[in-house]
């Protein structure tokens, strides 16, 4: 904190009381240019004078300092969003120092320190090269790891389940197993119940948003375990692109019935269009591509809330969520491979130079 900043308090601190530096001066037992000087940021107080000049104002000491570890929902939206313009506009190295910064300014606030930890996982691909990731990743899994000591449930579960998301990236995976081995398995969702229990007492207010959010987490469990099983068929010898297909059309149906293009309708369309290109379906290809930069258009990546997407606009869940799981490098890879599956197709030459000024 600046000098100028104290010395602005203790003024509008003495002028709300009605009193003149000199008296001050009197009751602190210092001098009156003492005063002055502190009034003008020239100087600090004394460091032992902190807790009498704060006992006298009836003020804290963290309130001369205007220092405070907890952040209202307004201030942690404000420095995520400006996080993400430092990732999107910055240099990966100049934007993980300003990351790091704000870390650092609020060693306790959990909440803002998850948010934080996850808007860098989804900047990790920006990472000059794979050391340079891995080294973030380190860092991004011990900032989970301190919100593991949240207090908050959602937090430190949150967090359990994100380093054990970024040790999977990393090919660990026995660290993987080890840390989700520490979130209690749950035979049952209490939250189920709870909706029934807010209906009979006819709080229709929270049971809406409780049904809303159990909705929202039931749908992307299920989206993601599909994925698992497209993986399982990816990697299977005897690959099966019409199950594989199946299973991503039903990610599609899932997408359409809560309007979850936001969050991952492009990436699975993507992923759609591949086959269809491998299968030389290009009448349904051209609709597919063009279903994908309709929604990249409609939703361009960055943060956003989820109570933006209709369907859960009531619901209390975190405050930000990148709005793609798929982010902009995956794309750009998968928009690669279906091209080069049509290359010399004049009739998907447009549609490439869109895809191109879109993800540049």
């Amino acid at each position: 904190m600046e000098k100028g900043q104290i010395g602005q308090k203790i003024r509008v601190l003495r002028k709300n009381k009605g009193i003149t530096q000199e008296q001050l001066a009197e009751i602190l037992k210092v001098s009156t240019p003492a005063i002055s000087k502190w009034e003008s940021g020239q100087t600090y107080p004394d460091i032992s004078l902190l807790p009498i000049i704060a006992r006298y104002f009836q003020v804290t000491i963290d309130f001369l300092f205007d220092f405070s570890d907890k952040l209202t929902y307004e201030d942690t939206k404000a420095i995520c969003n400006d996080i993400v313009k430092k990732f999107e506009n910055l240099k990966f190295s100049y934007a993980q120092k300003e990351w790091e910064n704000y870390l650092r300014k609020f060693p306790t606030d959990y909440s803002l320190r998850y948010e934080l930890a996850t808007i860098g996982m989804f900047n990790l691909h920006k990472a000059s090269s794979i050391e340079e990731m891995y080294v973030f990743a380190n860092k991004i899994i011990q900032v989970f790891e301190q919100c593991t000591k949240s207090d908050d449930l959602k937090i430190k579960q949150g967090g359990y389940f994100q380093m054990a998301n970024l040790y999977i990236m990393k090919q660990d995976f026995d660290k993987a197993e080890t840390v989700l081995n520490k979130l209690p398995m749950q035979f049952a969702n209490p939250k189920f119940l709870l909706s029934m229990i807010f209906i009979g007492k006819n709080d229709l207010e929270n049971a809406n948003k409780n049904i809303q959010e159990n909705i929202y987490r039931a749908a992307i469990d299920i989206i993601g375990e599909l994925s698992n099983m497209i993986s399982i068929l990816t990697l299977n010898e005897n690959e099966n692109t019409d199950k594989i297909l199946d299973l991503l059309n039903n990610q599609k149906q899932i997408t359409n019935i809560f309007g979850l293009d936001p969050i991952c309708g492009a990436g699975i369309r993507l992923q759609i269009s591949k086959i269809l290109a491998k299968n030389k379906e290009f009448e349904k290809l051209e609709n597919e591509l063009e279903n994908v930069i309709n929604i990249l258009e409609k939703y361009p990546q960055g943060v956003r809330s989820i109570n933006d997407i209709p369907f859960f606009k009531d619901t209390d869940l975190d405050i930000v969520q990148n709005n793609e799981r798929f982010p902009t490098h995956g794309y750009n890879m998968l928009v690669d491979q279906i091209f080069s599956l049509i290359k010399g197709n004049r009739d998907f030459k447009s549609i490439k130079s869109r895809f191109e000024q879109m993800l540049m």
